[in-house]
């Protein structure tokens, strides 16, 4: 795994599709610990539709924001 966006699209996966970024976070940082200093960042950038400022193309967000702090992938990543 060697970006940001694999390890919370794998840890996503791992939780049920739905998780806090406490969550993803604790799971990614128990399989590859010290990789990311913060994510949390990176999944609110990888939800879609997002910040205009996201460096991530619409077509490779897939979280949604479903409340503060808590994301779920969307429909075709699952």
């Amino acid at each position: 795994m060697n970006t940001a966006d694999e390890a919370i699209l794998e840890a996503m996966r791992a939780l049920g599709c739905e998780g806090s970024i406490s969550q993803v976070k604790n799971w990614i940082e128990q399989r590859m610990p010290g990789q990311w200093k913060d994510i949390s960042t990176a999944m609110a950038d990888l939800a879609y539709p997002g910040s205009a400022s996201s460096t991530y193309p619409a077509a490779k967000r897939f979280l949604e924001r479903i409340r503060p702090g808590v994301y779920r992938l969307r429909e075709g990543w699952k």
